[in-house]
């Protein structure tokens, strides 16, 4: 096995792909880390596409995917019936065992983001402390979000609280792809690790089956 490509929902998510978790995994013997933006289509048809392609043009790879949850499109396996659940989180992982169904093969590593990869900037401090515009009012905002969060996996998904919409009110000029990855990196993926456990067993995932499949 040579390395893990990953679908990524946009710009912001291949940076950080690349500059936080290539070296995650390359500490444990995993070398070749590649990110891919959808291009700004997340449709599952666009999703199947891009991960039945590599797999199938690559015989030594793992393929997964880092994609939202929030404004998930309808037309991902098991959307329909997965609203019926109770919880976010059930309702993702019955999302993702469907999609391991559909795309039915061994080095497949399907993975959601509960909520969005905004959620991930709310572990530490740090990061924001070095955002332009981000004044005294605003960091004290920011500040009360990531001590109400202790895992900001669970901040909501509604259309004017979900992590993205948060940002974007309380910083001006809050750019995604300018900051996030940013905010990420100056934050350590130590804390996000330690305090989203849902992305912190995807890692441990990944690196279990590169390591099973050697």
């Amino acid at each position: 096995m040579r390395g893990i490509y990953f679908i990524a929902e946009g710009a912001t998510e291949v940076q950080f792909i690349e500059s936080s978790l290539r070296y995650y995994f390359i500490a444990r013997g995993i070398y070749d880390i590649r990110a891919f933006d959808m291009g700004g289509s997340n449709s599952f048809g666009s999703y199947y596409k891009d991960v039945t392609t590599f797999l199938k043009q690559e015989n030594d790879i793992i393929v997964t995917s880092m994609i939202d949850f929030f404004r998930l499109p309808s037309d991902f396996p098991g959307y329909e019936e997965a609203k019926k659940l109770n919880g976010n989180e059930k309702q993702i992982a019955a999302i993702e065992v469907e999609l391991n169904h559909t795309i039915n093969h061994h080095r497949f590593v399907p993975y959601i983001q509960l909520h969005e990869f905004e959620g991930l900037l709310f572990t530490d401090m740090k990061g924001f402390n070095q955002v332009p515009g981000c004044n005294d009012q605003a960091l004290a905002e920011l500040k009360g979000i990531v001590e109400t969060y202790p895992n900001p996996e669970l901040i909501n998904n509604g259309p004017e609280t979900a992590p993205s919409k948060r940002l974007k009110r309380i910083i001006p000029g809050y750019d995604k792809p300018l900051f996030g990855a940013y905010i990420a990196l100056e934050n350590g993926l130590d804390s996000i690790i330690k305090k989203c456990p849902r992305f912190s067993n995807w890692l441990k995932v990944l690196e279990t089956k590169f390591k099973d499949s050697v």
